[in-house]
């Protein structure tokens, strides 16, 4: 039987990625289920809804891989 040992730092490292995964799949259900109501609450058309999301998501793609540590 092989048995693996556990190292303390690779288990807080899995349960951190675990968590921000959860995360924003969190945060991309909140956005798509908010969006009727802010549309209406802000007297918008979809086009103007659809812009916010995309900046959104730019501001996403540039920051996320930013933010992680360099190495090397």
């Amino acid at each position: 039987m092989i048995r693996s040992r556990l190292v303390p730092g690779e288990v807080a490292v899995a349960a951190v990625d675990v968590t921000m995964t959860v995360m924003g799949l969190l945060d991309s259900t909140v956005v798509n289920v908010a969006l009727p109501s802010i549309a209406r609450d802000f007297k918008v058309g979809t086009a103007s809804i659809q812009g916010i999301v995309v900046g959104y998501l730019l501001s996403l793609a540039v920051w996320v891989p930013a933010s992680t540590p360099q190495t090397g």
